[in-house]
C-alpha cells in the first residue's frame, strides 16, 4: 500500500478479518505488524497513558503488571517512542494505603 497523505490511505487497501468484523490490512505481514509499528510509521513519537496502566493516582502499576509496563516502555523505546503516564493527585480506593 502507498503512503497516503495526512489522515488518508493510498492504494488498494485489503479487505480482513478484524476482531469485530471486517478491517483494512494496513500491511501484509499482519502477524508480524504491531499497532507500535503503525502509529511509529504514522509519525507517533508520544503516546499518553492515562489510567491503563495503574490504579487512578496510584504511582506504581500493580505488581502483577509491572512487568508488562516494563515491556511496554521498552517496545515503544525500540520504535522511537516515548511513553508518557499520567499521573493524578488523587488516591484511588483500590491502592493498597487506602484502608
Amino acid at each position: 500500500m502507498a503512503k497516503g497523505g495526512h489522515g488518508t490511505l493510498a492504494g488498494a487497501p485489503v479487505s480482513d478479518s478484524a476482531k469485530h468484523g471486517k478491517g483494512i490490512r494496513l500491511r501484509g505481514d499482519a502477524d508480524h505488524y504491531t499497532l507500535l509499528d503503525q502509529l511509529a510509521d504514522s509519525g507517533v513519537r508520544t503516546l499518553c497513558f492515562h489510567s491503563h496502566w495503574s490504579w487512578m493516582g496510584y504511582p506504581m502499576p500493580p505488581p502483577e503488571r509491572e512487568q508488562d509496563l516494563r515491556d511496554l516502555v521498552d517496545a515503544c523505546h525500540a520504535k522511537g517512542i516515548q511513553l508518557l503516564l499520567y499521573a493524578s493527585p488523587l488516591t484511588a480506593d483500590e491502592a493498597p494505603e487506602w484502608d
